[in-house]
């Protein structure tokens, strides 16, 4: 049985997911993928969902979903791996983005929590920023990481950045927990300003 989420863990999935009661092709998704609810993914064999669904549907679904995805997080960190109920909410967070076996391919987060550095490993979330095939870069992803880590390691739930200044000021913030060099340079690099609200105004 899945452990039950804190009521941050469960603001921070269904704020960022934006719930959608018809069926919608999202941006960063493989084409043909479509999405409905709170992020769910429409499989074969639920084609009745293209009709539309009710909130209560969409509660359903989102119940069955945090149940599949978060069933083996605890056994894929390792079953002596201590996660508090912030860490735990974080990383729900990131398996129902990213997958319900996320963390068996995640060796940056699991190998520091397993020799007992949790914050290590919990500012190795950022890695988990690209979607798509070919898997590419998203600044949302990374937007949602970053709130991601930040409730894991301050028990505080903040609004997501939609622009870089935001995103900045949250990570001179999460740079109190430990070396966020690595995630500063790879935001420097691949962020992209033509699509940033606060850049493309500093074009004009």
């Amino acid at each position: 049985m899945s452990r039950i989420l804190i009521p941050e863990g469960v603001k921070l999935i269904r704020g960022t997911e934006k719930r959608s009661l018809n069926a919608y092709q999202g941006g960063a998704d493989p084409k043909g993928v479509l999405t409905i609810g709170d992020g769910h993914v429409i499989k074969k064999g639920e084609e009745h969902l293209l009709k539309g669904i009710t909130n209560q549907q969409a509660d359903e679904l989102f119940s069955r979903d945090c149940a599949s995805h978060f069933e083996h997080i605890q056994s894929d960190v390792g079953a002596k791996v201590v996660l508090d109920d912030y860490v735990y909410a974080a990383f729900a967070s990131l398996a129902y983005n990213n997958g319900a076996r996320t963390f068996l391919g995640a060796p940056s987060i699991v190998d520091p929590l397993r020799k007992g550095d949790l914050k290590a490993g919990v500012l190795a979330m950022w890695k988990f920023c690209k979607s798509g095939k070919p898997l590419l870069y998203r600044d949302g992803l990374f937007y949602r990481r970053l709130i991601e880590m930040y409730l894991a390691l301050s028990h505080k739930l903040v609004q997501k950045p939609d622009e870089c200044v935001a995103a900045r000021t949250l990570m001179a913030k999460l740079s109190l927990y430990g070396n966020t060099g690595p995630m500063v340079a790879h935001f420097d690099r691949n962020h992209r300003k033509d699509l940033c609200i606060t850049c493309s105004k500093r074009k004009k």
